[in-house]
C-alpha cells in the first residue's frame, strides 16, 4: 500500500499531538509524588514543613491543582486553608477546575472552591463567566454567587459583557450587575429589607 505525502503529514501531525497531550497536559511521576507528599506536610503540625510544601506546591503549579482540589473533600481544615491560598498563588491555572468543583458533591469542596474564587479576584472572572454561562444548574448558581461575592471587583468585567454583541450575555450581565448594585446597598443598610423600601433621606 502506498502511503502519500499527505498521509504521512497527517501521521506526523497525529503523533506530535500525542506527544503534546502526554507530555503537556499530564504531571510526571516525580510531580505526583512531590505534590502527594506536599498536600500531607501541609498540616504537619510542624510549621517549617508546612511552609515548605506550600512553597513546593506553588512552584509546580498547575500540576498540583487538581490533587489540591481533591483534597478538600479528604483533608481537615489547615489543608483546605493552606491548599486554598496556593491556588490563589497560581492564579489562573487553577482557576476553570475550581469552576468545575462548585457542583462537586462534597459540600466542603464547594465551599472552599468559592471562598479561593472570590480570593483570586478578575483572574478568575472568564473561567466564571463560562460556569455562568454554562449548563449546569448548581455551576450557574455557584458562579454567580462568586462574581457577586467579589463585589466592585467583577464591575469592569461585567460593563464589558453588558456591551456585548451576544443577548445571553448582556442578560446575565443586567442580571448580575443589579444584584452586586442591591448587595452594596444592603451591606450599607440603605435598603429596609423588612419593608423592602430604601431608608428616606
Amino acid at each position: 500500500m502506498k502511503t502519500t505525502i499527505r498521509g504521512y503529514l497527517l501521521l506526523a501531525a497525529a503523533l506530535c499531538l500525542a506527544v503534546c497531550i502526554a507530555g503537556c497536559t499530564t504531571s510526571t511521576p516525580e510531580e505526583d509524588a512531590q505534590v502527594t507528599k506536599a498536600i500531607a506536610g501541609l498540616s504537619s503540625g510542624d510549621q517549617a514543613t508546612e511552609l515548605a510544601s506550600i512553597n513546593t506546591l506553588t512552584a509546580i503549579g498547575e500540576p498540583a491543582v487538581q490533587p489540591i482540589i481533591a483534597s478538600f473533600a479528604a483533608g481537615d481544615n489547615k489543608t483546605r486553608i493552606y491548599g486554598s491560598f496556593v491556588l490563589t498563588q497560581i492564579g489562573e491555572p487553577a482557576a476553570a477546575l475550581l469552576v468545575d468543583a462548585l457542583d462537586h458533591p462534597d459540600e466542603d469542596t464547594v465551599l472552599v472552591a468559592k471562598g479561593t474564587l472570590v480570593g483570586m479576584g478578575t483572574v478568575a472572572l472568564p473561567a466564571l463567566w463560562d460556569g455562568v454561562m454554562g449548563d449546569d444548574t448548581k455551576t450557574k448558581n455557584g458562579a454567580k454567587e462568586v462574581i457577586v461575592r467579589m463585589g466592585d471587583t467583577a464591575v469592569p468585567f461585567l460593563e464589558g459583557k453588558y456591551i456585548s454583541s451576544d443577548e445571553a450575555d448582556r442578560a446575565e450581565a443586567q442580571a448580575l450587575l443589579i444584584s452586586l448594585q442591591y448587595t452594596a446597598q444592603l451591606q450599607e443598610g440603605a435598603i429596609n429589607v423588612t419593608s423592602g423600601e430604601g431608608e428616606e433621606g
